[in-house]
């Protein structure tokens, strides 16, 4: 895993390198702070979730325990202390390793925008000559630079999303029947649609900017076939109907080699998990 983060890093430092356009610059500037505020969003609902926990269990005096396990100390404020550290690794490891595959995916996508802008100038208005082709080259080689990161990003991602959907479903829909038919406490409440928050922020950007991949590899490939292809030479024509092939009609992450990671998987996960609670609170309240 750390190796490929290593590499995805070196990737990236290409795609950068290529950008020449002061305009692009400025694009990719936006980008990144696209996925700073991204990542900053979700620490907050985090860390709002973490400490209403917290608040909660301390109104409590300790009668709703951060963390429901079996502790070999007896003492109140030993346990707490022992909770509290545990509460605040978790959220530490949530708040800085749920979001950098949503991150590069804001960063990528806005590679692909930026090489589309770069394809959709090439050929244009000019007369066959070497120039044209060297262009062309240089857009296939960003390509495949983007391509590499996104079969990195699916090899990492694919593993393990499908155990995330499973336990989200299972967790929203756990909070909604909680909510519904328990006399809970208003921290308590809180702390559950706070939580509910937070892990369904965790498949919402990587399942939308995933949809957002293949919609800009479509408009790539359209840019692609807009250029004067026809009028150059035989390599260029030949290596611009293998670039509108590949790019036609790109392969979606699969969650464990079954679900698409898209947007409307994502809404099919809602919708299962508070139909199933519907189906539980009718039935058996």
């Amino acid at each position: 895993m750390r190796q490929k983060l290593w590499e995805l890093k070196d990737l990236f430092n290409l795609l950068d390198e290529s950008i020449t356009s002061e305009d692009d610059r400025t694009f990719m500037r936006i980008t990144i702070k696209k996925a700073q505020r991204l990542f900053i969003a979700y620490n907050l609902i985090t860390w709002t979730s973490a400490y209403t926990r917290i608040v909660t269990s301390i109104q409590s005096h300790g009668e709703i325990p951060l963390l429901p396990m079996w502790f070999p100390f007896e003492g109140k404020l030993v346990v707490f202390f022992y909770q509290f550290s545990c509460w605040h690794f978790l959220a530490l490891q949530n708040g800085s390793s749920d979001m950098y595959a949503p991150c590069f995916f804001v960063l990528l996508n806005s590679h692909l925008r930026i090489l589309t802008r770069r394809m959709s100038k090439v050929g244009n208005g000019s007369k066959k000559n070497d120039k044209c082709y060297l262009d062309l080259v240089a857009c296939i080689e960003s390509h495949l630079i983007i391509l590499r990161i996104h079969n990195i990003l699916k090899d990492i991602i694919s593993k393990t999303f499908l155990i995330q959907i499973v336990i989200i479903s299972i967790s929203i829909c756990v909070n909604i029947l909680s909510i519904a038919t328990l006399n809970l406490p208003h921290g308590e409440i809180i702390f559950l649609l706070s939580y509910s928050c937070m892990i369904i922020l965790e498949i919402l950007p990587i399942c939308y900017y995933g949809d957002k991949f293949l919609d800009f590899s479509r408009k790539f490939a359209d840019a692609a076939y807009g250029t004067d292809w026809v009028y150059q030479n035989q390599n260029f024509r030949v290596a611009i109907l293998l670039m509108i092939q590949k790019s036609q009609n790109p392969d979606p992450i699969l969650a464990g080699g079954i679900i698409p990671i898209l947007l409307p998987t994502f809404l099919s996960v809602i919708r299962l998990a508070y139909s199933v609670s519907a189906l539980f609170i009718n039935q058996f309240y």
